[in-house]
Formats: structure tokens, sequence, C-alpha cells
């Protein structure tokens, strides 16, 4: 029990103690704004690339679907790829806003089970139209949709960041 409480203690002072140093002004180098934009450039081409591979994925699963192996290589890649995009998203997302960034996160995440449930309805709606087996094939086109979404994204992001001018000495 003594050591819960100095351990709840020591917690409770780490967090008054960064409150602390997030009120300190702090001198950002242009170096320090070089690499904040070549992480972001690659955080963008991670999530085009992995739009990609899930576009290819989803568009070979009809095929993939003939053979056990293949299929379980194909929801393999799947899985990979639909979980390799959340880091490099969410990195994005607080790069963008980092003094909010609970609230962005909690955003994308909401909005991530609103893409989940649409994926049900959607999938539903659509067995109506396309077999079963080629269900696949409109998940790929609202990827394609996702990618275009994006790369608009990125390049709205650059357009903000050319217009806004860096200043020397910033909150952190």
């Amino acid at each position: 029990m003594i050591g819960r409480l100095s351990s709840i203690r020591l917690v409770r002072i780490a967090v008054v103690e960064s409150r602390r140093n997030s009120r300190v002004r702090c001198i950002r180098t242009p170096q320090h704004l070089v690499r904040r934009r070549e992480q972001f450039y690659i955080y963008a081409l991670v999530i085009l690339a992995v739009l990609a591979v899930l576009v290819i994925d989803m568009a070979l699963m009809p095929w993939a679907s003939a053979r056990l192996w293949a299929t379980v290589g194909a929801i393999f890649v799947w899985g990979a790829s639909a979980w390799g995009i959340l880091l490099p998203q969410q990195h994005r997302l607080v790069t963008i806003a980092p003094r909010i960034a609970p609230v962005v996160l909690g955003l994308n995440t909401t909005c991530t089970y609103l893409g989940v449930t649409a994926a049900g309805v959607i999938g539903a709606a659509s067995l109506t139209r396309v077999d079963a087996h080629n269900l696949s094939i409109i998940g790929a086109a609202l990827i394609l949709v996702a990618f275009g979404v994006s790369e608009l994204a990125t390049r709205s992001i650059d357009a903000a960041d050319k217009r806004q001018p860096s200043p020397d000495v910033v909150s952190a």
C-alpha cells in the first residue's frame, strides 16, 4: 500500500512538472521546422503507400479467395495494412494540431468507428447489386476515395504551411 501511494505521488509530481514546463517558451530553429516538414511528408507517403496496398489487396481478393493459402495471405496483408495506417495517421494529426492533440485523436477514433459502421451498412446494401464474392471491389473503390482525400489533405496542409510565416519563438 505504501508503494502504491508513493507511485501515485510521483505521477502527480510528474504531471505538475510537465504542466509547468509546457509554459516555457522555446526557440525553434529552421532545422527543427525542416525536420518536422520532412517527417510530415514521410508519414503522408506511408499513408498513401498503405492505401495503395489496400486497394490492390481488395481488388485481388475475389481471385485470392479461390485458394485457401492465397486467402490467408490476402487477409494477412489486409489486416497488417489496416492496422499499419493508424500510427502514421495519428502522428500526422498530432503534428498538425499539437495543442489539441487529445481532442483530434478522439475525433479520429470516433470517425474510425463511424467508418467501420458505415462499411457494414454499405456492404449490406451492396449485396443486392453485387455478388458476395465480388464485394471487395466496392471496398477497393472506397479505399481509392480515401486515397484521393488523403492526397487532397496533404496538399491543403502544405498550402497552409506555406502561407503561414514560421515564427522563431513559439510557446511549447
